[in-house]
């Protein structure tokens, strides 16, 4: 036979709320790879979301997705570009696209096209 770990339910009069991410915890290193980015962006979404400054704007970042796009050259992390499936941001390694943003002044929902607007 195999063996089937026990199970143990949870004492919730033991049980404990996690500690709200602090500034420094929620702000995006675009130094680390794309696929930290991703994985740190998704643990931040949808409440609080994970925080940048794209261009002079800055934002909370909601979902991402690493993509093949290459950079062009002399691109520095943090620095975005149009690529053909969209913008994207360069990592330490690799580069993510930008799928759902908000300011992070107001809360509200902002479109990549609509942040970059003066690159477009």
């Amino acid at each position: 036979g195999r063996d089937v770990p026990s199970v143990t339910p949870q004492n919730h009069g033991c049980a404990t709320e996690a500690p709200f991410p602090t500034p420094e915890q929620l702000a995006l290193d675009w130094t680390r790879p794309a696929e930290v980015i991703a994985r740190h962006v998704r643990a931040a979404a949808p409440e609080p979301g994970a925080t940048a400054l794209l261009g002079e704007t800055e934002v909370e970042i909601l979902a991402v997705a690493p993509t093949d796009a290459r950079p062009p050259p002399g691109l520095r992390p943090a620095e975005a570009w149009r690529s053909e499936a969209g913008w994207a941001v360069r990592c330490g390694r690799g580069a993510v696209r930008l799928l759902a943003l908000r300011r992070a002044d107001d809360g509200e929902p902002v479109t990549p096209d609509a942040l970059f607007a003066d690159r477009a």
